[in-house]
């Protein structure tokens, strides 16, 4: 039963919302299958059979087997938010090199998460970058290797940032005393 419209031209060849009998999921896609083009599958409770990981899931996909390489596919993934003074990215997932981009914070819930950098070596902030312990301590740790400083003035302040406990600049070492 559908109340209200549902238009669709031709589920065989171009585009359609359709049932995968094997994979247990229905898809709204771009193709005939996940490999013709995007598509987003809703995954029913046996997908998978067993223990899979596959049940219940939602997926998104980009691109298809048009695609010869990832970084041929210009069909990112947005999500964002629409309304009738505009649009607002929230979320832009770069489909040609396996980016993440958010547009504002990033907001970690609970007790304890983890952010690991497993293949690259930077994390950077374009402007400033505040890394904040509030309950107990921020740990820069480097076992069995060296810590790098590098910058024109480094500067040691009072916790709450409003005087220099030691400045050390390109030619000095200054305590303040206090």
């Amino acid at each position: 039963t559908v109340d209200g419209n549902v238009i669709i031209t031709n589920t065989s060849s171009t585009r359609g919302i359709f049932r995968n009998d094997s994979a247990y999921d229905l898809r709204l896609g771009g193709g005939v299958n996940k490999a013709d083009g995007a598509c987003i599958s809703l995954s029913g409770g046996t997908r998978g059979g067993g223990t899979s990981t596959a049940k219940g899931r939602v997926e998104i996909f980009a691109g298809g087997d048009n695609y010869t390489a990832q970084s041929q596919i210009t069909g990112d993934i947005v999500i964002g938010a629409h309304w009738s003074g505009g649009d607002q990215t929230i979320l832009h997932l770069d489909s040609s090199n396996s980016a993440a981009n958010f547009h504002g914070s990033v907001t970690f819930l609970g007790a304890s998460h983890n952010v690991s950098v497993t293949s690259g070596t930077n994390i950077r902030g374009s402007n400033h970058l505040f890394l904040q312990g509030d309950a107990s301590y921020v740990q820069i740790k480097s076992p069995n290797n060296y810590i790098y400083y590098d910058a024109v003035s480094h500067n040691f302040r009072k916790e709450d940032g409003t005087a220099n406990r030691l400045v050390i600049d390109a030619t000095d070492a200054t305590f303040s005393g206090n």
